[in-house]
């Protein structure tokens, strides 16, 4: 989360929308602005501590876990402001598509899972696209995990109980961010408008050159669903598809 105290605005890094790519450009061209203050954020490798938060804000450490992707509620909880407060505040965030979302995370915790179940070496360049899986493959396997349905497969690697604990933080839906007080939050912005918001956030034209990727995800692959995990996929992110249309809508 980076804060404008001054400005009274804020971004919220909500989980898998490009918030590794933003964070970085963010944080490589605040150029000593004191006016802008951020929580724990990964950086480079390396998680960067909380970064000029004015005295009496600076924040609850029992919540360090979630710093990254604190929720307007996690910042009210831990003191970064009121509610009240944020009445006042323009609220920035990326919306992205939720089955597009729910698939990048997918691929993002079976390549963990790959590695670390000994199915392709450490460091291994293999993509799922060359070992053959697809779209579907991926989000098959990935919700028979977090279902709880290939446990003694995934204790090889670490507990069940740790990949759904962590899909029950990053891969909440967005309108656990998106929403709050029953409705939008006002800055939204599409993944491909990154830049855009950027742009906004800091009151000048930016040119967003770094882009993150963590994953071995074929993007050229337009396998579609099979219905069943389409309708398992809405199911547990029906508000972000009501989010993401009504954005969509909009002129």
């Amino acid at each position: 989360m980076f804060i404008n105290y001054t400005q009274k605005k804020i971004y919220l890094a909500v989980p898998k929308t490009g918030t590794t790519s933003i964070q970085t450009y963010l944080i490589e061209n605040l150029n000593n602005e004191e006016n802008i203050s951020h929580t724990q954020v990964p950086y480079k490798g390396n998680i960067l501590p909380r970064r000029n938060m004015p005295k009496g804000r600076e924040g609850d450490n029992k919540l360090s876990d979630l710093d990254p992707h604190l929720t307007l509620q996690n910042g009210i909880d831990s003191g970064l402001f009121t509610k009240d407060e944020l009445e006042d505040f323009s609220i920035y965030a990326i919306i992205r598509d939720p089955v597009d979302r729910f698939l990048s995370f997918a691929y993002h915790q079976m390549q963990m899972y790959y590695v670390n179940a000994k199915k392709v070496p450490e460091g291994s360049d293999v993509s799922f696209a060359q070992m053959g899986k697809t779209n579907n493959d991926i989000a098959e396997e990935y919700l028979g995990i977090i279902k709880g349905e290939i446990v003694s497969e995934v204790q090889k690697w670490m507990s069940s109980d740790y990949v759904i604990q962590l899909h029950n933080v990053i891969g909440r839906p967005q309108s656990d961010w998106l929403i709050f007080n029953d409705k939008p939050i006002d800055k939204l912005f599409s993944l491909d408008n990154c830049e855009g918001l950027i742009n906004d956030f800091l009151g000048e034209e930016h040119k967003l050159t770094y882009r993150y990727r963590s994953e071995y995800r074929n993007h050229e692959d337009k396998t579609q669903l099979d219905d069943s995990l389409l309708q398992e996929i809405k199911q547990m992110y029906y508000k972000d598809f009501e989010l993401y249309n009504e954005f969509n809508r909009k002129p």
